[in-house]
């Protein structure tokens, strides 16, 4: 069902986001970046832009890890800046595209707990956007385990915390960490197809989004629970409605694959996908750089609707995490052309 928003309730929002726009990071700058000799002169480099404020404290020693806490204190203040200044519809909306993020945080939090994985480095590997900063996700981070992560979300009544704690016995028999992902997921797409009820014509680009994302969703989940030994209606319950390309029968004959690099394949195939995947490894990676396409892509849309908001949150994430790249890799040596096929294309 369609209604009518006006133009008005976007456009003083939406020519401050193209201004906040202008101010990220170019492809330019990422090379910039690459090509600085060492992780002390790409920190000057970002001392120039627009982390100084964060960087320029000479009583604190720069390091990567102070960097990254630039960035995460930047992206945070940035997104609740836009928040703060949003009402009404607008605000509802993108309230639930920041819920993404805090499922994508939830998600990284449990993968560090589940491989043991240090604190720092899983508060390093998050994006704190949402109702979960950087104080919340580093509560989180430092939790025991993956039980008492759950337990936190559960004290703090988050919306994942009820369908987490119903499927945490299951995922304590199995120690498959698939049950806990899968069903932040489905949590995550409840919540956003209520708010996705009533839409205005120039919201439309944000259920596009959502069904390319169930898209996403099912390609990973085919490959995650192919072999097992599941009956169909099993099977169908990791297959999320309503995607763009991925359909029920599809998802099915990817599960069936014989093999790993052929269910691969077939998922380029239905998402057409020109790049040939040569495994799961390859296939994620393309998976994700496509999601943060189609997010970006939203800022070309509608310059009077919701569009511009939702590009700019994936150009701003976006940055962040190709930063992050180019650091770490300074850090460990990793080579040039290693470094660019990761980064993120802005």
């Amino acid at each position: 069902m369609l209604f009518k928003q006006t133009s008005s309730d976007y456009s003083y929002l939406n020519a401050r986001v193209r201004g906040m726009k202008s101010a990220l990071f170019q492809n330019s700058d990422f090379q910039e970046l690459i090509r600085s000799k060492n992780l002390q002169e790409a920190v000057e480099i970002l001392k120039n832009k627009h982390l100084a404020s964060y960087l320029n404290n000479p009583s604190h020693e720069i390091s990567l890890e102070r960097v990254e806490e630039a960035l995460r204190r930047d992206l945070c203040q940035i997104t609740q800046t836009l928040l703060n200044s949003l009402e009404g519809r607008p605000k509802i909306l993108f309230e639930t595209l920041l819920l993404f993020w805090d499922m994508e945080a939830i998600k990284t939090v449990l993968r560090g707990k589940f491989s043991e994985r240090d604190p720092d480095e899983i508060l390093s590997s998050t994006f704190p956007v949402g109702r979960l900063n950087e104080a919340l996700l580093k509560e989180l981070s430092g939790a025991a385990n993956v039980r008492s992560v759950i337990e936190i979300l559960i004290t703090w009544k988050s919306i994942f915390s009820k369908s987490l704690g119903k499927v945490l016995s299951q995922f304590e028999e199995t120690q498959n960490l698939f049950i806990l992902e899968s069903t932040l997921e489905k949590d995550f797409l409840n919540q956003i197809n209520q708010t996705l009820q009533h839409l205005s014509l120039n919201e439309l680009s944000l259920r596009k989004m959502m069904n390319d994302l169930k898209d996403i969703f099912n390609a990973r989940s085919s490959l995650r629970i192919r072999g097992q030994e599941l009956t169909l209606d099993q099977t169908l319950e990791y297959y999320l409605d309503k995607g763009t390309h991925l359909g029920k029968g599809q998802f099915i004959q990817i599960v069936q694959s014989e093999t790993s690099e052929s269910a691969c394949h077939l998922i380029a195939s239905i998402l057409m996908i020109s790049e040939k995947p040569k495994d799961e490894v390859e296939l994620e990676r393309i998976l994700d750089q496509r999601l943060f396409k189609n997010g970006m892509r939203s800022f070309l849309g509608d310059p009077l609707g919701f569009d511009l908001l939702l590009g700019f949150l994936f150009y701003k994430i976006a940055e962040v995490r190709n930063i992050r790249l180019i650091l770490r890799g300074k850090k460990t040596n990793i080579s040039m052309g290693k470094l660019e096929k990761e980064l993120l294309n802005v």
